[in-house]
């Protein structure tokens, strides 16, 4: 039991430092200007896009 907690914690801490970390690429990026800001940002929603499809395990359609 305590185990599977810790499982799920390290988890959850893992998933949120994923996202913080993403969150501080977009910041620095549009710290040097708006479009490599924007340019950024929208590689992060691929990329995010495409680990929670294979995260889900359904591959997509």
């Amino acid at each position: 039991m305590i185990s599977r907690f810790f499982r799920l914690l390290w988890s959850v801490i893992d998933v949120l430092f994923f996202v913080l970390g993403i969150v501080a690429l977009v910041y620095g990026a549009f710290l040097f200007g708006k479009i490599v800001g924007y340019m950024v940002l929208g590689i992060s929603f691929i990329v995010l896009g495409i680990m929670t499809e294979l995260a889900g395990g359904k591959g997509g359609d």
